[in-house]
């Protein structure tokens, strides 16, 4: 019995010898981890937490964006149309106010009497060319920086007034009027003369009083006014006037040539 015994356990003593050898086989089999065991890309990159982030391809910023984004651009689009739009009425309007409310500066004869219609000129031989004229702002607001350049010609019935005069004034002798302010309402009120060389006035001939008796010569007085609003926006007016006797002209330059600006 005994010996059966001792038997029985050198098999368990053997059988337990194989079992601790084929597990130390299987453990030098295994890789051996431990609690810092690294993880495969950081193995293939020691210095991994250090690693930059690779920049963005071009690619990659050309992926479509989302629903969200597309409607997002589509409304800021919108808000950018519709304040350029405001923009653009408020301008407009804007001028429409300023032009409704500047100074318009109107050129006529000086009528005789207060109100009538009837302007008298009187050409005498020797004596200067004179003629009464006046200046009226017919708008809304003051104009400032008056500043009319008058020029006077006795011209033949078959010619047109030397119109080109008014944008070459330095060389043409002129009348300057000049004022600071004028209100609504308000007349600049003058008699001309035709001026000279050297500031003197410049008579009439034998000639030019006979022409205009005869039917066969007129007086055309033409000019510039230029003035400022009280938005300080630059106006102009230009103008011509012809006074004759008798007969038949050739004055659809001058008449043609009454305009004014429209900022």
């Amino acid at each position: 019995m005994s010996k059966h015994k001792h038997q029985r356990e050198r098999e368990r003593s053997h059988k337990r010898v194989l079992q601790e050898a084929e597990c130390i086989r299987l453990l030098n089999a295994m890789p051996v981890c431990t609690e810092n065991e690294i993880e495969p890309a950081e193995a293939a990159n020691p210095q991994g937490e250090n690693k930059k982030e690779n920049p963005m391809t071009p690619r990659e910023h050309l992926k479509p964006s989302s629903f969200t984004d597309y409607c997002l651009a589509v409304f800021t689009g919108l808000l950018v149309a519709v304040a350029i739009w405001q923009i653009l009425i408020t301008k407009g309007q804007l001028g429409v106010m300023r032009n409704d409310e500047r100074a318009w500066l109107k050129v006529e004869s000086q009528p005789d009497t207060a109100g009538g219609d009837l302007t008298s000129v009187n050409i005498t031989i020797g004596q200067p060319v004179t003629y009464p004229f006046q200046i009226s702002n017919i708008g809304k607001t003051a104009a400032r920086n008056i500043d009319a350049k008058i020029f006077y010609a006795i011209t033949y019935a078959n010619q047109e007034p030397p119109l080109d005069h008014v944008m070459q004034f330095s060389k043409y002798a002129h009348n300057n009027l000049i004022s600071g302010i004028v209100f609504p309402g308000g007349v600049l009120k003058q008699i001309g003369e035709r001026p000279g060389n050297e500031g003197h006035s410049m008579p009439a001939t034998d000639a030019e009083v006979e022409a205009i008796k005869e039917g066969k010569g007129y007086l055309a007085v033409f000019g510039i006014v230029d003035y400022d609003d009280v938005f300080d926006v630059h106006h102009w007016t230009k103008f011509c006037i012809w006074i004759s006797k008798t007969g038949t002209f050739q004055t659809r330059e001058c008449a043609e040539f009454n305009k004014v600006d429209d900022n």
